[in-house]
């Protein structure tokens, strides 16, 4: 990567084809997503998710067509709390913010992490 910032977190999948992998950095949480180029054999980082949420925990990551009109889009979700309301990552704000609207910050500390957590994607019957 470009940055050498030190990575404590990172989640890595499979988008649209596209190796991708979300990478927080221990230096004040910040966020960063980038793409595999195998051409060059290094990370490409993505400004945008392109009308899609990741959602990311320890035992997986998957991206989901979330459209403009959600208000879902560019957005990460972790599995991550601040009280009983879940946080997200905005890639547009470059922010955390509660599920609630009650939290907005550039950094990630105070919040609860739940280590076990899974996301499970749902599907039509």
């Amino acid at each position: 990567m470009e940055d050498r910032e030190t990575e404590i977190e990172y989640y890595i999948a499979q988008v649209d084809g596209e190796i991708c992998g979300v990478f927080v950095t221990s230096d004040d949480r910040k966020v960063s997503v980038r793409k595999w180029d195998f051409r060059r054999s290094r990370w490409k980082k993505l400004e945008s998710l392109g009308g899609k949420c990741l959602y990311v925990s320890r035992t997986g990551m998957f991206a989901e067509a979330c459209g403009v009109i959600s208000g879902m889009e560019n957005k990460i979700y972790f599995n991550k709390f601040r009280g009983k309301s879940g946080v997200l990552y905005s890639l547009a704000t470059r922010m955390y913010h509660s599920i609630d609207g009650d939290f907005a910050s550039r950094y990630a500390y105070g919040l609860t992490h739940v280590e076990h957590g899974s996301w499970i994607k749902l599907s039509a019957l």
